[in-house]
């Protein structure tokens, strides 16, 4: 049968974790790795193996990332995370402008860097503002904070991006100069 029944919709039982936003990762990696095994279509005998493979794919995808696992959150409490509206934040918005200008610019690995490092201490910053308000149930502010996570991780993958589209030779900053 479909371990999704088994585990009453919910993504966090099916790799037995509290339902929380503060998780161990590599539990859940551990977890997920012994999971795709048990259900993979070579080892599995029932017929909805493939269903039961991609479910677990999807449910790790949205745990293991923070802004995904913060809307999920917000989901599981009836709570909608807006993630479609406008950030109704001039300054935050003002930040990533920048950010996302200088990431146009950046001509070096370095400055690539440099700009990962400014949106890690964000993506950091806002989670631990997302939890907070998530434990005391300020829904309004958990929402703001989702959004702002979801716009920082969408960001932070234009630099992963960025930074593979450079050789990643020794010497970084001799590339262009």
């Amino acid at each position: 049968g479909h371990i999704m029944s088994i585990q009453n919709n919910n993504f966090f039982a099916l790799f037995d974790l509290p339902i929380d936003f503060l998780i161990d990762k590599n539990t859940l990696k551990n977890r997920f790795l012994a999971l795709q095994r048990k259900y993979h279509p070579d080892n599995s005998q029932t017929n909805d193996a493939e269903t039961n493979a991609s479910l677990i794919n999807h449910a790790y995808n949205i745990l293991i990332c923070d802004d995904r696992r913060a809307i999920y959150l917000l989901e599981l409490a009836n709570v909608d995370a807006q993630i479609g509206a406008s950030i109704d934040d001039s300054v935050f918005l003002g930040e990533m402008m920048e950010v996302r200008m200088d990431l146009e610019d950046a001509n070096t690995l370095t400055d690539v860097i440099t700009l990962q490092t400014v949106v890690d201490e964000k993506l950091a910053y806002y989670c631990q503002a997302f939890y907070q308000a998530y434990q005391q149930k300020n829904w309004q502010i958990a929402v703001q904070n989702a959004q702002k996570l979801h716009f920082l991780s969408n960001l932070r993958n234009s630099i992963t991006i960025k930074q593979s589209s450079f050789n990643q030779s020794d010497d970084v900053d001799d590339l262009y100069v």
